[in-house]
């Protein structure tokens, strides 16, 4: 065992009392919590076995390949290409038109946000299923034909398959190793990588103006899936790049960090007011978010916000426990009921470690 989970295990025990209407003023003095409603209008025409929905925003240098990556693919199967174009201001859509298909269409926008552009990609696409691409990755090998041939011939919701991510100079920075043994809830929630039912989204959107948007993903939609499998294959390329939207998002000192917290309360409140109680695996994740997530996402924030939100993440899980039954004990579960600040600080630093 590591010394911080040591410690962290050791100092769990301790319980500290917060001041929670105090905290809640400060972080609201400081943050405008934007309300989330969720519900989408999915395209119920099912014209195309696949869509394939692509946000893209200034992403001239790798736009072509990403298409290429698809229209070159040999398949059985029916699929069309809709790519959202959120305000570029680069040569995108010019090296777009170019593409002489009729399976990719261009729809253009003002800039809106990654969110809104995958809400706008959903109400548009024809496809009984769905994936995921984003513009500067790209699929390796026959994605579509071996994906699609593994949902629909086996009647699945979601089909997974491995990735491998690069930097933008071609090293490798790490491969996944899924099986066909591998629990649903062992893979990652990345909305790229993946072929699912269109259906799964219905009455689900994605956060507009809100940041980590994927966390829709972890704890909205995978927990419905009821059939699932994997293909081995490498199939999926992700470009990480020094310089990107995600990564500035967890380096900067911006108040939006606090999304990440205000995201996961609003999603439980649109659960609360419709009556519809979270099961373990949503719990889990949201353990997850409010844990590990949290500490990543807010730890360029000055001390006395980021232990301020920790108050109001501890509160937030104390009702979701107790609404919902959760028995699960754990240090991160006990540093969070006995509102711990430093062993829950120290068990997500270690689980960040983890991970690299």
């Amino acid at each position: 065992m590591k010394v911080l989970l040591i410690l962290s295990k050791i100092t769990s025990y301790v319980k500290i009392k917060h001041n929670l209407s105090k905290n809640q003023k400060y972080i609201n003095s400081i943050y405008k919590k934007i309300n989330y409603i969720c519900c989408n209008k999915i395209n119920k025409q099912e014209l195309y076995d696949i869509s394939i929905l692509i946000p893209m925003y200034n992403s001239e240098n790798t736009i072509e390949r990403c298409i290429n990556s698809i229209i070159n693919q040999k398949t059985k199967y029916s699929y069309e290409v809709i790519v959202v174009n959120d305000g570029s201001t680069d040569g995108s859509v010019k090296l777009l038109n170019k593409i002489k298909t009729n399976n990719v269409k261009i729809i253009n926008q003002s800039n809106k946000g990654i969110a809104y552009t995958r809400n706008v990609l959903l109400e548009n696409a024809n496809g009984k299923y769905i994936a995921f691409l984003d513009s500067d990755d790209y699929f390796n090998g026959d994605f579509i034909e071996k994906m699609l041939s593994k949902a629909i011939k086996n009647k699945l919701q979601y089909v997974k398959c491995n990735y491998t991510k690069i930097n933008q100079f071609g090293k490798i920075i790490k491969k996944s190793e899924y099986t066909s043994y591998t629990n649903i809830n062992d893979l990652d929630c990345y909305l790229w990588g993946a072929v699912i039912e269109k259906e799964v989204y219905r009455d689900v959107s994605f956060p507009e103006y809100y940041w980590f948007e994927d966390m829709i993903n972890g704890i909205c939609i995978l927990p419905k899936i009821k059939s699932y499998g994997v293909v081995e294959d490498d199939l999926y390329i992700y470009i990480d790049y020094k310089v990107s939207a995600t990564k500035i998002q967890g380096k900067v000192k911006n108040y939006k960090n606090l999304d990440q917290y205000f995201l996961v309360s609003e999603i439980v409140r649109n659960y609360n007011e419709n009556g519809i109680k979270l099961n373990s695996i949503q719990i889990d994740k949201i353990l997850i978010e409010l844990g590990p997530m949290l500490m990543s996402r807010t730890r360029r924030l000055p001390f006395k916000i980021r232990k301020a939100v920790f108050v109001l993440a501890c509160n937030e899980l104390k009702q979701i426990i107790k609404k919902n039954n959760y028995v699960e004990e754990n240090i991160l579960i006990r540093s969070i009921l006995n509102e711990n600040f430093i062993s829950w600080n120290l068990y997500c630093i270690e689980e960040k470690i983890k991970e690299r």
